[in-house]
């Protein structure tokens, strides 16, 4: 009997322990009946929605969440409105008490109401939450955000051994029928469907030259987009040819396949991850069309800045540099040194065999050292570039 105490309390103490060691972060959100979005043409209409701070007014989208894969989340939510309000983790992994619909979990009940969600971040990617209660007008009415996972060994990837990027942007594109807004539908009385107002990051027309929503980078960035189809309608991305738009995941899981396209349809509740990797500098636009999603007639057209510029480095000098890479076949570590040194700003990477870029690193010495150990065996291309020059070198490795 005592071996069996024994073994009972070494299997809690080791549960214990397990616990405090899985990372965790925590999150407070609070559901808003108030909340005002300006239009492009200057009007405005009423918004629902997730805040992070007590008090602040609704915004769409709502707060994007951050977290890493295998991580422990908790999110707390405070309901500040008279309504119900749940959170649905859209895509997420989870158990049904914590999947926020209310019939197979709970509602957190109006008037500073609170409820508690717990789950372990899944496969890094990208994933949405939203209120499930009478889910087709509170979705509408802004109740909505992103939730990203990045991948559990830190990296600047898609996910752990996925393809690297240098930026990364949130897209997620949705409509306003200003009708619903200013006199929100309930209970069995809900009107037909007919957006006036086509959004992107909560913005339209010229409003998309903001920050959040326009690409501003240099011609030897590769840039991740994150798109999210927070509407009713198919959205379809139209991006340029020259910007080699390449679709690498699908709601939360890698393509087995990357498929290069011009063209990514997304329906309603679809999450796309797509990677630009331009081979020349490059200034237009990216184009996303808005269909009715009664007869698929193309209701509106986006336009999405982008804009990869030239490098400037004015220290920069025109040096016909090498590159000696060692040990190669390497196991964990390769020492890349890069003689003579150009005193300018490089950019290492790394493709496999099929052109995709696995890992970037930008330095400024004449060597670095480079972490290998996320690559499997085989035969990689690694690159070093500057202003002026570009360097391939074969590399092995033997991990």
């Amino acid at each position: 009997m005592k071996y069996l105490v024994l073994v009972c309390i070494i299997i809690l103490m080791f549960c214990a322990n397990s616990q405090h060691s899985i990372a965790q972060s925590t999150f407070n959100l609070y559901a808003r009946m108030a909340g005002n979005l300006q239009l492009w043409d200057g009007s405005n209409t009423d918004v629902w929605g997730f805040v992070d701070e007590f008090g602040e007014t609704a915004a769409l989208p709502g707060p994007t969440i951050i977290v890493r894969e295998g991580e422990l989340v908790t999110l707390n939510v405070t309901n500040q409105s008279p309504l119900a309000h749940t959170v649905h983790l859209h895509g997420l992994d989870v158990d049904q008490m914590n999947d926020g619909v209310p019939q197979t979990s709970f509602e957190i009940p109006g008037m500073m109401g609170t409820g508690t969600y717990t789950f372990i971040a899944p496969h890094a990617g990208t994933y949405m939450y939203h209120c499930h209660v009478e889910s087709v007008v509170h979705f509408q009415m802004g109740m909505y955000g992103a939730i990203i996972v990045t991948p559990s060994d830190g990296s600047q990837t898609a996910w752990t051994g996925g393809p690297a990027y240098d930026k990364e942007y949130l897209w997620m594109s949705s409509e306003v029928d200003v009708n619903w807004h200013e006199s929100p539908p309930s209970g069995k009385d809900v009107p037909l469907y007919h957006p006036q107002y086509f959004l992107v990051n909560g913005k339209s027309k010229q409003q998309l030259s903001a920050a959040d929503v326009a690409i501003e980078a240099v011609k030897e960035d590769v840039v991740l987009i994150r798109i999210a189809n927070a509407g009713y309608g198919v959205h379809k991305y139209c991006f340029p040819s020259q910007l080699n738009a390449t679709v690498v995941s699908s709601d939360g899981r890698p393509l087995p396949i990357f498929d290069q396209r011009d063209t990514v349809e997304i329906f309603p509740g679809e999450r796309y991850m797509v990677v630009l990797d331009p081979d020349s500098s490059f200034n237009g636009i990216v184009n996303v069309a808005y269909f009715d999603m009664y007869d698929d007639d193309m209701l509106f057209n986006n336009e999405i800045p982008v804009k990869f510029d030239e490098a400037t480095n004015t220290s920069a000098v025109n040096i016909n540099f090498q590159v000696r890479v060692s040990p190669n076949p390497a196991s964990t570590l390769l020492r890349v040194a890069v003689t003579p040194d150009p005193n300018s700003l490089k950019r290492l990477s790394v493709y496999d065999l099929n052109g995709i870029r696995l890992l970037t690193q930008s330095f400024n010495s004449s060597s670095i050292e480079l972490d290998t150990r996320g690559l499997p065996a085989g035969q990689y291309i690694l690159q070093i570039r500057n202003e002026f020059s570009v360097k391939s070198v074969p590399i092995f490795l033997t991990n």
